[in-house]
């Protein structure tokens, strides 16, 4: 069971991120158990709501972090026992032009886009809780699902942009 406890989150993002994380279709569907807690001592992960600029700010001192992390969301698991998931809030609010939702041949933009993206970018960090690395899967075609765990930010071009596991099949 991950007891999750959001820190200093606008009550309109923790209902947000407590539906996605609840939903069917992500890990909860693949048996996972999650339950929101109202108290940070009793949580083991810890969900944060960061701008780029705090979030380069935190980790300037990573190897790398330029090249792996800067403008994305990042899962902490550095301490086994409460890990942080700061969700990077510039993406949270405007996802990046990279990440691409289509309806068929046509290209899905507005509130439908940015709840898409809310949904992929809860289940892929929640999937770094859990222990999942990124995947890098070959698809047949563009309308392939992309699966969660690819860094959907980073691109949706070889795939359909995904938030869910139960789309994997």
């Amino acid at each position: 069971m991950y007891r999750v406890f959001f820190c200093n989150c606008s009550k309109k993002y923790n209902a947000e991120f407590k539906e996605y994380m609840m939903d069917n279709r992500g890990w909860v569907g693949q048996g996972y158990q999650f339950h929101a807690v109202d108290s940070e001592m009793a949580a083991n992960v810890v969900v944060h709501f960061k701008t780029t600029e705090q979030l380069e700010d935190m980790y300037k001192d990573v190897p790398n972090f330029d090249i792996e992390f800067k403008g994305l969301s990042i899962t902490d698991s550095t301490n086994p026992q409460k890990t942080k998931v700061y969700m990077n809030l510039n993406n949270w609010l405007s996802p990046p032009p990279t990440f691409v939702v289509k309806d068929g041949d046509n290209i899905v933009g507005g509130g439908d886009r940015i709840r898409v993206y809310r949904q992929y970018l809860c289940m892929h960090e929640l999937g770094h809780v859990l222990g999942f690395e990124h995947e890098t899967p070959e698809y047949e075609n563009a309308h392939s699902p992309c699966h969660p765990m690819q860094q959907q930010t980073k691109g949706t071009g070889m795939c359909r942009a995904n938030p869910w596991m139960s789309e994997m099949g």
